[in-house]
């Protein structure tokens, strides 16, 4: 068996200070922050329309509702 196995780094190694960490005051506090709105395109009004579907006596057995979003 070799000694390569002491080389390897110890729980030591990646202890860290408590004194360095932040606060948890620090990282709840609230901070000016971007607002949503600024990554959000306001979108155009969306079109409606309405057609009816009619037998051949001409009785509407059926209204369909189109909604046609803005083109990109």
């Amino acid at each position: 068996m070799s000694d390569d196995y002491k080389n390897l780094p110890s729980i030591d190694d990646f202890e860290e200070s408590n004194e360095e960490l932040p606060s948890l005051a620090e990282l709840v506090e609230e901070k000016d922050l971007p607002s949503v709105e600024g990554y959000i395109e306001q979108e155009e009004e969306i079109e409606e329309a309405v057609q009816t579907i009619e037998n051949s006596d001409g009785q509407t057995f059926a209204e369909v509702k189109d909604i046609v979003p803005p083109w990109p």
